[in-house]
């Protein structure tokens, strides 16, 4: 599985497509929950998911609006650099754990 990361400044991109938001307003996950709604997700995406992370302000309102899921990893506040890396790991246990890997304890 491969990853792509694009920051994206132009809204009708992301309108045109179909994703997810990380926001603390979000459904949290156990990393097994998590893992079974990914693969679901990626089943009805064509293996194509985008996660939306927000800037210092957060996800607007029109892009949160639009979102196909609403992710919460915390209720804390990260910076999107600490998400990101949040994310690529919970990515990384989620696949683990669909192969039955030791990694996720």
């Amino acid at each position: 599985m491969a990853f792509e990361w694009k920051i994206v400044k132009d809204l009708n991109v992301i309108k045109e497509s179909s994703y997810i938001c990380l926001d603390p307003r979000g459904v949290q996950y156990t990393s097994p929950e998590l893992a079974t709604f990914l693969e679901k997700e990626i089943v009805k995406e064509g293996a194509k998911l985008t996660f939306i992370i927000g800037g210092p302000e957060g996800i607007p309102e029109q892009i949160r609006s639009g979102a196909r899921h609403l992710i919460s990893f915390s209720k804390q506040t990260f910076t999107h650099q600490i998400v990101r890396l949040i994310l690529i790991e919970q990515l990384y246990r989620c696949l683990q754990i669909q192969k039955g890997t030791q990694y996720h304890k």
